[in-house]
């Protein structure tokens, strides 16, 4: 029963504990002689009743009080009025009492008043504890003797330890720890043994070798001063350690994040201002640490984006994760696009402040607007490209207010020979030129698109067929103007073709589609002119699907011949040579020109194959003529892309070896506009007169060739083109040039050859002007390899 305390006690409060039945009141009197005992206490009154004491029983009869604590207990009630002790009882071994004592004014006489407790059994009080204390507690308790076995562990010890009663009998404590942790544990026993209380860490190790972390509080076990071994109290702290290991690796992760980050990483108070930065965010911004450091973000933030990202950040105050972009402008006035991560810091359910991540993200957006530039424009010309033709041609059609538009195909005339003897560089300057040259007739309602290669597209809103049709003959007169590249004037003329929105087509498609089909038609009727889209025109380009179609077929089916027109020399009035010409020979088209398929071959780049087939064609006859005691010499047109071939001169001589032809009886016939990249036809020219073949510049007068770079070729002959030869008798012109012409091949030690010789007059005026040799119908048509050993036969014998 605990023991309570009463101040200035009243007659009545006094009568009234009096007859409480939780404790016992005493009265004494001032010698401190006991007067009276409260009858509501059967237990105390048998207890003084027990021990026989005399009347009257002093408190020293009662409680085992030396002189010191007597003495302390009437100064203290003289002076203080009140005193508590506790000590034995007499005559009890097992017995203590403790008595609460206050002076008090009883009528005319001072009364000492006392709550007694009586406390028996102490020794069974203290077994019955120790007792719960070794079996009830979370705990694991253990006793050690002074060499450091255990003498006793309680069941949360042992199940700890994986142990039973008979397996833990005898044990050391160092059996039970683990080795790495032996040095400490005993530093830690040997304290303990010198008489000192001490609490560690310690690894233990359980019956199966499993570690267990365990906090251990150890106390020595003494009495009268001697020591008899050592009690302790064990708690498994495993789970918790690893915590703490994991809380560990987090901060340590944490701080790499923070601190190693790339990006800029800070922490912000509830009301915005900097409590924490890495290094990465005072290089983003160009402010020191103490600049930002207390100070809100606000002044960063471009002002028109304020408002917004405060409101993403009140957002977070409310527990919300949340990302977006902004603008800040650094110290250096620069601005940066950044892509902000805001998180909440949360703690026990309440934000306590916000983490910030934020990426400069400032090249990366402009990256991906060139890349949504580029992905509507054309790279080279900067001109909108096919993806935005068709998105802007869906926008007009869906536009209530453009009722019509024209659409525009242009495609350049010869490039393809520009790009190829120039090279793609000289080539893509070209296209450069022209898309400028384009866009100087830009009005609002023309828009111009490079549709892909040599292509371009104009789209005109809502314009008449008229406006059209004057806009693009200025286009096309505009446009053939002369271009200037490496100081050579080229002239390229454009071919367009027209299709209309809605008469011809209602999708971005088959507008481009017709429009392109109206180009090809103008195309074959004349170059460089303009045509607008028809319903017949779809047949005439199914035509020229299929022949394309056909084309591949013949490469396969072997539909291709050679016929060979003979060459004679002037002087002596013998054959010289022959010039091979293909032809082709369809099943269903019959023998089909050259002029129609070659340019389609070119196109399509089928013209290698069918190039290298006239090679081996040429010299299977030259091997059959030399059978036949034939030596004849016979030439091959090369067309542009076999010239730039990268294995040209390879196959050639493969092809020779192969047939046992001897090269000096090739001749390779390039035109001068093949040889217009001077420096790269020049080492290829060098490699084919190393082989052995001579070489001749064909249709010569009609391309643009310098005459320091014609000096520089390893060129055998000079081959003047028929247009000259066509109108010499009549034309002085003709006839200058081509005598200019003779005259220059000879000063540069080359022989002269004429295409189109149709009559004697034409052979007596070039043997006049001591033109080598002649070509043409005046002596023969290109005939088939039988018919060309006819003639040399019959020819032989005139």
């Amino acid at each position: 029963m605990p023991s309570q305390r009463f101040h200035s006690l009243t007659k009545h409060e006094l009568l009234a504990l009096y007859d409480l039945k939780d404790f016992a009141i005493i009265i004494f009197d001032e010698t401190l002689t006991l007067t009276s005992i409260s009858h509501t206490s059967p237990p105390i009154k048998q207890w003084f009743l027990k021990h026989n004491l005399s009347s009257p029983i002093h408190i020293q009869e009662v409680l085992d009080l030396n002189d010191t604590a007597y003495d302390m207990l009437t100064t203290s009630l003289h002076t203080d009025g009140k005193y508590t002790l506790t000590a034995p009882a007499i005559h009890e071994h097992d017995t203590w009492v403790t008595v609460q004592l206050e002076t008090v004014q009883l009528k005319n006489t001072v009364a000492i008043i006392g709550t007694f407790h009586l406390y028996q059994d102490v020794m069974t009080l203290h077994s019955l504890a120790k007792n719960v204390l070794y079996h009830e507690t979370p705990n694991g308790v253990f006793t050690l003797n002074n060499e450091g076995h255990l003498i006793y562990a309680n069941a949360i010890s042992k199940e700890l330890f994986h142990h039973t009663d008979a397996s833990s009998e005898g044990l050391h404590f160092l059996d039970i720890i683990s080795t790495k942790d032996h040095k400490k544990a005993q530093l830690a026993f040997n304290k303990v043994i010198s008489g000192n209380t001490t609490e560690l860490e310690l690894t233990g190790l359980t019956k199966d070798h499993q570690q267990k972390q365990l906090h251990i509080k150890a106390m020595p076990l003494s009495k009268h001063g001697e020591i008899y071994g050592i009690v302790g109290l064990l708690r498994d702290t495993t789970e918790t350690y690893r915590m703490k290991e994991r809380l560990k690796q987090s901060e340590v992760e944490y701080q790499s994040l923070f601190k190693e980050n790339v990006d800029a990483v800070m922490t912000f108070d509830l009301d915005g201002h900097f409590t924490a930065l890495n290094e990465a965010t005072t290089k983003l911004t160009g402010y020191h640490r103490s600049d930002l450091l207390g100070r809100t973000f606000n002044f960063l933030i471009e002002p028109d984006l304020l408002a917004r990202t405060l409101t993403n950040f009140h957002a977070t105050a409310n527990g919300h994760s949340i990302e977006y972009e902004t603008v800040i402008q650094t110290k250096q006035g620069t601005k940066r696009t950044l892509n902000i991560t805001l998180i909440p810091m949360v703690i026990d359910d309440h934000v306590h402040g916000i983490n910030c991540i934020a990426k400069d993200v400032s090249e990366k957006k402009r990256l991906n607007e060139e890349l949504r530039y580029f992905a509507y424009h054309d790279h080279l010309t900067g001109l909108k490209n096919q993806i935005a033709l068709s998105k802007d041609i869906d926008q007009l059609i869906n536009d209530p207010i453009i009722t019509s538009f024209g659409l525009l195909f242009i495609d350049l005339d010869r490039f393809k020979l520009i790009n190829d003897t120039l090279g793609h560089a000289k080539g893509d300057e070209l296209l450069k030129k022209i898309a400028k040259r384009i866009l100087t007739t830009q009005v609002d309602m023309r828009q111009f698109y490079r549709y892909g290669g040599d292509e371009f597209i104009i789209v005109y809103q809502n314009a008449h067929i008229k406006d059209v049709e004057r806009y693009a003959n200025e286009l096309i007169h505009l446009m053939s103007q002369p271009y200037v590249i490496d100081g050579i004037d080229i002239v390229n003329t454009p071919t367009i073709g027209v299709s209309f929105y809605p008469d011809d087509a209602l999708t971005s498609e088959q507008l481009v589609k017709k429009a392109d089909q109206a180009m090809y038609h103008a195309k074959n009727i004349e170059r460089g002119t303009v045509q607008f889209y028809q319903t017949n025109l779809p047949v005439q380009m199914e035509g020229i699907l299929e022949i394309e179609s056909s084309l591949r077929k013949a490469i396969e089916h072997d539909e291709f011949v050679l016929h060979y027109q003979p060459q004679i020399e002037t002087k002596t009035g013998v054959i010289h040579g022959a010039e091979a010409l293909i032809r082709w020979e369809s099943p269903t088209r019959g023998l089909i020109p050259p002029n129609v398929f070659i340019p389609l071959a070119e196109e399509t780049g089928l013209i290698i194959p069918i190039g290298e087939w006239v090679i081996e064609e040429v010299a299977r006859t030259i091997r059959s003529l030399k059978k036949a005691d034939i030596i004849l010499p016979i030439s091959i047109n090369l067309s542009i892309r076999q010239f730039y071939q990268r294995n040209l001169v390879e196959r050639i001589e493969t092809i020779l070896k192969r047939y046992d032809v001897d090269p000096s009886l090739i001749t390779i016939e390039i035109t001068e506009s093949m040889a217009m990249d001077a420096a790269t036809a020049l080492v290829i020219l060098q490699e084919l007169k190393a082989l052995g073949v001579k070489i001749a510049i064909d249709d010569f007068g009609t391309g643009y060739s310098s005459l320091n770079y014609l000096k520089q070729f390893p060129i055998d002959y000079l081959k003047i083109d028929q247009s000259f030869i066509f109108d010499i008798l009549d034309d002085r012109d003709d006839r200058d040039i081509t005598d200019s012409i003779i005259l220059l091949g000879h000063r540069l030690n080359m022989s002269l050859v004429a295409e189109g010789v149709e009559t004697k007059a034409h052979v007596e005026l070039l043997r006049g002007m001591h033109c080598d040799i002649l070509q043409g119908y005046y002596f023969s048509k290109p005939v088939p390899k039988d018919a060309l050993i006819d003639f040399i036969t019959t020819y032989e014998h005139t």
